[in-house]
């Protein structure tokens, strides 16, 4: 067996748990989540409309409800400080959500038993997508539950110089998280290649608006170049200014899960030119969401200070 063992730091208050949502650090969410990113990285090299072959190479790696995957997902530490939290910076609201307190730290460990190289580079970069561009838990679509890797054990997981140099960055600027997302996104692209080249699964051009989310957007993202003292003063700010720009539904819909916003928001931490924290923005368009497109790239046109990202 091989190990991947990534130390995770909470950027944001983390939602998550179970049935009753009393917090818990649930591998299976971890696993959720790491299959939605997958699935956008395999759409971005097989195209849309192959969904059986899709299926089949998700399940090659995290499995299915016939069979167990290649990689297993483990959670240690789970003792955290929690409190309740209101979801809502931007209003005046009673509503709380009891969570996991931003700069805790808990391991999440990738396990493979058998060495096929393309599984594994496949799983983790589906966790650097989660942890670069996505998020964990409710309200992650809105900078909640962002987290990010402190430090990885590169050596026992048998990675290549490439990988080693990705997952040992430290990016502390607006100019580093622009080059580290940029890595990130296509090496997780190179390892959905040899998934599917492994698996003889054909390229394919993917229809626009796609079926489903996957990683096809340019530019890839947005950073802000305004640094917050804290990351509850980002995501104030963006909630503030997605409610006056009178969004409703357009930006999708929380009333149906598959037609949740395929905006991401994320609060990435920076040193220079000061500490402080900056507002990263991810946008998978898809036909999934009844987001209204053309007001959503306006949307995001109207913050002066946001600089593409691009690969």
């Amino acid at each position: 067996m091989r190990e991947l063992k990534v130390t995770l730091e909470t950027v944001t208050p983390l939602f998550l748990g179970g049935a009753d949502q009393e917090p818990e650090l649930r591998p299976p969410s971890v696993r959720g989540q790491l299959r939605y990113w997958l699935r956008a990285a395999i759409g971005g090299v097989i195209g849309d409309q192959n969904l059986d072959d899709l299926k089949k190479a998700e399940s090659e790696v995290f499995g299915d409800t016939k069979g167990q995957g290649a990689i297993g997902v483990h959670i240690s530490q789970k003792d955290l400080p929690t409190d309740r939290v209101n979801p809502l910076p931007h209003k005046e609201s009673r509503t709380r959500f009891e969570g996991f307190l931003a700069n805790q730290r808990f391991d999440l460990i990738l396990a493979q038993q058998q060495n096929i190289q393309s599984s594994w580079l496949a799983a983790i970069g589906a966790l650097l997508l989660m942890s670069a561009w996505g998020g964990l838990g409710r309200r992650s679509r809105r900078g909640w539950g962002t987290l990010r890797i402190l430090q990885a054990n590169t050596q026992e997981a048998h990675l290549n110089e490439n990988w080693m140099q990705i997952m040992q960055m430290c990016p502390n600027s607006v100019e580093s998280w622009q080059v580290y997302l940029s890595l990130v996104y296509g090496a997780t692209l190179s390892a959905s290649r040899s998934l599917c080249k492994m698996l003889k699964i054909p390229r394919q051009v993917a229809t626009q608006p796609t079926a489903f989310p996957i990683l096809r957007t340019q530019p890839l993202g947005w950073l802000s170049n305004k640094i917050y003292a804290q990351p509850e003063d980002a995501i104030r700010e963006f909630g503030e200014h997605e409610h006056n720009f009178g969004v409703t539904k357009a930006f999708g819909s929380a009333d149906r899960p598959r037609w949740a916003s395929p905006l991401w928001v994320r609060v990435f931490p920076v040193k220079h030119p000061k500490p402080g924290y900056i507002l990263g923005l991810t946008l998978l368009e898809s036909q999934s969401s009844i987001a209204n497109y053309e007001r959503l790239h306006k949307f995001i046109n109207s913050w002066n200070d946001f600089v593409e990202v691009t690969q």
